[in-house]
């Protein structure tokens, strides 16, 4: 790919140079409208109750164009809070807190949002779409530039003076095309490699199914202790002298701990909430509801969040591995949509984890089918890392093709562009920017 013939200094510190005729603009001179939205009161039925005005919040932002929402409030709560505004479309949104801190998307509906969200619309002299690839390229320097500790904020007023470099507008549509084309791409191949990734789930949650078996005990016969809720504390930052706080977005879908992100709890916040060998820890809401982690000592002292229970089992019935097992089946999987059948929203409680029925054969037994699952999965295992990691290497890839084109490293202004079919997001692979973020905030 060539570069363009001359180049000049920026001025914004982690940019470098840009094109000679490149220009420069602050996001408050290139946009008419730049505001925000509300939350109204949660709970308040005359707010929520068969609400018809889509309401986005950051936990929707998908680093693509958005179609839909999860959530809509009333007319009534519409008319009650001033700071809601019903934003159009194409208007450009920007998480600035939250567990999706720094995540953009494309509007394509109407809709109001949460405070949490920035929107930005009506330029005559940008391309929305060129500022929002920039954004998307630019997420970890934004985000750096951030105030706040536990809970970092982007802010309104840091979005506001962000220094965009401006190439002329016929160009921006250029290098958006280029970019919608290349994101095309890339989605498709994302997307087959996670088809790839959901067949071989479903490949291990039958093999785990097809060992499960025994009289069935209800969950609450085998504990040791009552299932309990985490602790409803901010983490700290993480520190090797203090307990490890795991938070719903620590565990992966696998039900692995994540290095990154870590957090800590003081020793005292965590006293009661300290885990053992052989605690499981089930996620009771959100976008992995159900999802399971068994700690085990090698993960050094944890304590554990909201939004989890913990099950601490009589080992003398049934070991903890073979729970753990139950959790990545199809036979769970089942009983957690029975569960959802009867609620409007995800949410598995303590009460109803009491009721889950388990097949329940002899420890000898469990024991035997530990080892041959531990046997039988592990190539599966092995092939999900794998997909998952060139999952992890595509996107690397994609963000540094989309900053080279908006940060005019490379020149495609000659670039034949084919026709080819859109695609509605970005695929991101980070499991934690799953979970709604109105959670993770409290948390």
């Amino acid at each position: 790919m060539n570069k363009y013939p001359t180049y000049k200094p920026s001025n914004i510190p982690w940019l470098g140079d840009v094109p000679e005729h490149w220009t420069a603009g602050r996001i408050k001179q290139l946009f008419q409208n730049i505001g925000s939205g509300t939350t109204p009161i949660a709970g308040t039925p005359k707010y929520y109750d068969d609400g018809t005005i889509p309401w986005v919040n950051t936990g929707d932002l998908n680093d693509g164009e958005l179609y839909r929402c999860k959530k809509k409030i009333t007319q009534i709560a519409f008319g009650e809070h001033s700071p809601l505004k019903l934003y159009e479309v194409d208007t450009l949104l920007i998480a600035m807190y939250g567990a999706t801190i720094g995540k953009a998307a494309i509007l394509k509906f109407e809709a109001c949002t949460n405070q949490a969200c920035c929107a930005l619309s009506k330029s005559k002299i940008a391309d929305t779409k060129f500022v929002f690839y920039w954004f998307i390229a630019n997420k970890q320097n934004i985000i750096d530039l951030s105030y706040g500790g536990g809970q970092p904020n982007i802010s309104q007023e840091i979005i506001r003076n962000l220094k965009l470099p401006l190439p002329p507008l016929p160009e921006q549509t250029q290098i958006v095309r280029y970019s919608d084309w290349q994101v095309s791409r890339i989605g498709k191949l994302i997307s087959a490699k996670k088809k790839q990734i959901a067949l071989l789930k479903e490949q291990k949650q039958n093999i785990i199914n097809a060992h499960l078996y025994g009289e069935k005990v209800m969950l609450k016969r085998l504990l040791l202790q009552p299932l309990q809720y985490g602790a409803n504390e901010s983490g700290v930052e993480y520190s090797a002298d203090l307990p490890r706080y795991v938070r719903i977005t620590d565990i992966s879908a696998d039900g692995l701990l994540k290095t990154d992100k870590a957090k800590s709890l003081s020793s005292e916040k965590a006293k009661p909430y300290i885990l053992k060998d052989g605690d499981i820890l089930l996620a009771r809401s959100g976008a992995t509801v159900g999802k399971s982690f068994l700690y085990q000592s090698k993960h050094g002292v944890c304590a554990f969040a909201g939004y989890l229970i913990m099950a601490r089992f009589n080992q003398k019935l049934i070991l903890p591995q073979y729970f753990s097992y139950i959790t990545n089946s199809s036979y769970y999987e089942q009983w957690k949509s029975t569960i959802f059948i009867q609620a409007t929203i995800q949410n598995i409680s303590a009460e109803k984890y009491y009721q889950f029925q388990i097949p329940l054969p002899s420890i000898e037994k469990q024991q035997e089918i530990i080892k041959t699952l531990d046997k039988a999965t592990a190539k599966i295992d092995l092939a999900i890392d794998n997909a998952e990691r060139e999952i992890a290497l595509i996107n690397e890839y994609r963000i540094r093709l989309i900053s080279d084109v908006v940060t005019g490293k490379v020149d495609v202004r000659g670039v034949d562009v084919p026709e080819f079919e859109p695609v509605e997001e970005i695929i991101d692979s980070s499991e934690d920017e799953l979970i709604e973020e109105e959670m993770e905030e409290t948390i």
